[in-house]
């Protein structure tokens, strides 16, 4: 008992929080604030097929939802510019997680419907394969090759690292955001492209003497744009690119991205609250969409979608403040307690896993006749 309550007193003590960079933390919260507006107008109001059908209320939610695309490619620029140092241990981690997110979401809808498919139970045990969200999967895939990506930032000249990023940028706005090639940047193609923009950044050390109304004004200029174009592609009755100004490779969603994320890494300060606070942000997206908790998700959106219709503007939005603030209250104490409880169970699996890896590789070894590193 005493060993649980001081892993409980560690956890949750915001005490020690402060050997991070508190500017890009900040970040990284308002990165899964936008995620979370984003669903909100997505999948609660409609931004482009507005749920009460008026062309006002389309133009007000077009116009936020374009200062607020940028939350995952800002979340993966975090990602890249301090880099991924893959371990057996930091993938486990994030496997177990998922998975009693998963496991939560299983109990909830054992309780509230009375049955649970088999499907859900197998899922479990399945965090990758059958991770909920393109999101999620997508980021266990850039872990997964992060270790290529880090060795050929380390090994490649400066003239080499820009042209595999020119290369990126042509696949990615070019075959992907005007050709249609890929899938808008929902997608490990984006994620990579973005990763490696932000190692680049911090590398070489670029845009350190940015001013702050550049970088402000890069990303409300490209807001303003985006939201322009969306709305009269709509009004010329052409939805579809609509959308497609919104994708995450569009190119004015990637600087948009790109000024917001210099802007807040030349600031400089530290703070343990917020630190704490950046940690568990990851389990923000778990358990408003990535789980698909039926208390959040879906049915939450259509709650929302209701009060919208049903209630005066000044109450629904005092209902959103309320929402998030829940939301993110219950995403961090979920997610420190979920850190209590793999801390228990993350050894034996890792040692299970590692010799696993280590009979695969052996038995690989001896089947192909070559010695494996």
């Amino acid at each position: 008992m005493e060993r649980l309550r001081t892993r409980i007193i560690t956890t949750f003590s915001i005490k020690g929080e402060n050997n991070r960079d508190s500017n890009l933390e900040a970040l990284r919260i308002l990165s899964m604030f936008m995620i979370v507006c984003h669903h909100i107008i997505v999948h609660g109001l409609g931004v482009f097929n507005a749920i009460d059908g008026s062309m006002a209320t389309t133009a007000i939610l077009t116009s936020i939802e374009s200062f607020f695309i940028y939350g995952v490619n800002i979340f993966i620029l975090i990602s890249g510019y301090y880099g991924i140092k893959l371990s057996i241990r930091k993938f486990i981690y994030l496997c177990l997680l998922v998975s009693l997110y998963m496991v939560l979401n299983t109990v909830l809808t054992f309780f509230s419907t009375g049955h649970i498919e088999f499907r859900q139970i197998i899922n479990i045990f399945l965090p990758v394969s059958a991770a909920p969200g393109w999101f999620i999967f997508n980021y266990f895939i850039l872990m997964l090759v992060s270790p290529v990506i880090n060795k050929f930032v380390d090994f490649a000249s400066k003239s080499e690292y820009s042209r595999q990023i020119l290369i990126f940028i042509f696949m990615l706005c070019y075959l992907g955001f005007v050709r249609r090639h890929f899938n808008g940047g929902y997608d490990i193609w984006n994620f990579i492209l973005l990763y490696l923009v932000a190692r680049y950044i911090h590398v070489y050390n670029l845009f350190v003497n940015t001013s702050p109304k550049k970088s402000i004004g890069v990303y409300v200029l490209c807001s303003i744009l985006i939201g322009g174009i969306a709305l009269y592609m709509n009004y010329l009755n052409h939805p579809s690119l609509s959308y497609r100004i919104l994708w995450y490779n569009s190119p004015l969603v990637l600087t948009g991205s790109l000024g917001l994320f210099i802007l807040f890494r030349n600031m400089k300060f530290r703070n343990s609250l917020v630190n704490w606070i950046a940690s568990s942000v990851f389990s923000v997206y778990l358990v408003q969409e990535g789980a698909g908790l039926i208390w959040s998700g879906e049915y939450m959106y259509n709650r929302i979608g209701e009060m919208f219709l049903s209630h005066s503007l000044i109450t629904f939005a005092a209902f959103i403040i309320v929402y998030i603030i829940c939301l993110f209250v219950t995403a961090i104490v979920l997610d420190k307690l979920f850190k209590i409880i793999i801390s228990y169970i993350i050894e034996p699996v890792t040692h299970i896993l590692k010799a696993v890896i280590d009979k695969t590789y052996r038995i690989t070894s001896s089947i192909v006749g070559i010695d494996l590193p």
